[in-house]
């Protein structure tokens, strides 16, 4: 676990001195100054993770640095493991705070694609703060499987 924070970390500072993605802020008004925000920055590294909504509010733009307010946050996103053609949404609450940086993570729990291209699996999604590298959210895991020889 440590090792793959330590490679988020680098893959983030990269992304934020590359500079190539768009800013989306996801609060209503005038854009804030950086340092009144928390961000989630676009990462090519973890692309098959898309942020769908913050609070409701959709995000237009899948490869764009996000902006949103500090305080306790709602995001929606999905995630799509390469060579499958579905996902399904999963949402995080957390609490972000202005001047962070956030990063996102999914893990497989079960399912394949069987050979259609198509995934039925489940995975669980986690938020990590990078000042200091924390985690801070997780989607909910997969419910609990039924007695033996039933399925749900």
């Amino acid at each position: 676990m440590t090792s793959r924070l330590l490679l988020l970390s680098f893959v983030f500072i990269g992304v934020l001195l590359a500079g190539c993605a768009s800013q989306v802020a996801t609060y209503p008004g005038t854009r804030r100054p950086f340092a009144e925000v928390a961000h989630i920055p676009y990462d090519e590294a973890q692309s098959e993770i898309r942020v769908v909504s913050v609070d409701g509010r959709r995000v237009s733009a899948s490869r764009a640095d996000v902006e949103l307010l500090p305080g306790t946050r709602t995001i929606e996103l999905t995630y799509q493991p390469p060579k499958t053609k579905h996902t399904y949404p999963v949402k995080i609450t957390f609490r972000a705070e202005a001047g962070h940086f956030y990063a996102l993570s999914a893990k497989v729990l079960q399912g394949s694609d069987a050979g259609t291209g198509y995934w039925e699996g489940k995975y669980q999604a986690f938020v990590y703060d990078m000042s200091p590298v924390r985690e801070v959210g997780r989607s909910p895991g997969p419910p609990p499987a039924g007695p033996k020889g039933h399925s749900d």
